[in-house]
């Protein structure tokens, strides 16, 4: 597993029957949070906003308005919307935003209609606002731009794109949540998923997404390469989490 594989996940494709995609989708949100996923990209957004800037001063002679800093939260390749439901529910429970005096506004982004279906279903209540559009077509501002299981999908020239336009529009930082490619971890989640999944498509793409996945120094070297000053460090189980600052 030196290198990257280059073959396609069969998520990728743009055909796949709904009710596949569907248990596709909650199967991923089930390892995400037995294996941990969820928790690597919460303790990331902790420790982004102890590096945001102070919120800008009133103008002079204005009345304090007392008004919660705007932060603006996008999920690009946001899939069932797994991600944005665990950050809204460590919201309410750490009370994170309100000791920190933030207003969270998050987004979720996806190219498959059918994704952000089940993602409104999934996330029915939350003020989450579903956005299906490739993410260079976005027209808004965030804050932060996140990521969680999207980068292992691009192949290197398209991880070298998304890296740079997330340069460009994420004012305050980056995070990125994402596999690290090792024997163990290919052999384990192939043993696990044939074990306990019932979706064919996660039988098939968990162990692949893994060989799609990096090594240190390939995420060290795209983020150098694109600008970023970032933390790159491994999380159990067997993902890298980026932090970029802005």
């Amino acid at each position: 597993m030196r290198q990257r594989s280059q073959a396609l996940e069969l998520l990728d494709a743009p055909d796949i029957p709904r009710a596949d995609l569907w248990r596709n989708l909650a199967e991923l949100d089930t390892i995400n949070r037995w294996l941990g996923g969820h928790a690597v990209t919460l303790a990331g957004l902790q420790r982004l906003y102890t590096h945001l800037p102070p919120k800008p001063p009133e103008r002079p002679g204005a009345p304090e308005s007392g008004a919660p800093r705007k932060l603006r939260i996008v999920d690009i390749g946001c899939g069932g919307g797994d991600t944005l439901k665990a950050i809204t529910t460590w919201l309410k429970v750490a009370k994170v935003a309100q000791q920190a005096g933030l207003q969270v506004e998050l987004t979720g982004v996806d190219l498959k209609p059918e994704c952000l279906e089940f993602a409104q279903q999934a996330c029915q209540g939350l003020d989450i606002q579903w956005i299906c559009s490739d993410y260079r077509l976005l027209e808004n501002e965030y804050d932060i731009v996140l990521t969680s299981l999207f980068c292992h999908h691009l192949d290197p020239v398209q991880l070298h794109e998304f890296l740079l336009w997330a340069k460009q529009n994420a004012k305050s930082g980056l995070l990125i949540n994402d596999l690290h490619r090792h024997p163990l971890a290919w052999w384990g989640i192939r043993i696990l998923t044939s074990l306990f999944s019932r979706s064919h498509l996660v039988k098939h793409d968990a162990p692949l997404s893994v060989w799609r996945g990096f090594s240190r120094s390939e995420l060290a070297e795209a983020l150098a390469e694109t600008g970023w000053k970032a933390d790159l460090e491994w999380c159990w189980a067997f993902r890298y989490r980026v932090l970029g600052y802005v």
